[in-house]
C-alpha cells in the first residue's frame, strides 16, 4: 500500500476521532448548580446631588460645548470635509420654500444675536 494513502487515512482517522470527541464533550449533560434567582429592585439607588449657581453651571456647560466645538473646528481645518455627524450637530433644520429660498436654522445661537454690533 502506498505510504501517502496510509498517511491520509491515519490523518482522516485522527480528525474524525477529534470531531467525535468534541461532539461528545459538548453534548454531554452534566448536573450543574442552579442559577440564582434575580433579586427584585427595591428602588434603592445611589444619588448624587449637586448644588450650584446658574453662572457656575453655565460656565461648566460652556466649557464642554467649547471643547466639542474646538474638536469640530480642528477636524474641519484638517480635512475640509463636512460630515453627516457634524451637520447633525450644528444644523437644526433646513427649509426650502416654493421660491427656492433656503433657510438654515442652527442648533447654536450667536452671542450677538438680538444686539447691535458696535
Amino acid at each position: 500500500m502506498n505510504p501517502w494513502k496510509v498517511s491520509f487515512f491515519l490523518l482522516a482517522g485522527i480528525v474524525l476521532a477529534a470531531v467525535v470527541y468534541l461532539f461528545s464533550v459538548v453534548a454531554a449533560v452534566s448536573e450543574s448548580d442552579p442559577l440564582p434567582s434575580a433579586k427584585p429592585d427595591t428602588g434603592s439607588y445611589n444619588a448624587l446631588t449637586v448644588q450650584t449657581t446658574r453662572a457656575d453651571f453655565e460656565g461648566i456647560a460652556n466649557t464642554y460645548i467649547y471643547r466639542a466645538m474646538e474638536k469640530d473646528a480642528k477636524s474641519l481645518a484638517q480635512d475640509h470635509v463636512l460630515t453627516a455627524e457634524l451637520i447633525e450637530r450644528l444644523i437644526e433644520r433646513i427649509e426650502i420654500d416654493h421660491e427656492r429660498n433656503i433657510r438654515v436654522s442652527f442648533r447654536f445661537k450667536s452671542e450677538f444675536q438680538g444686539e447691535a454690533v458696535k
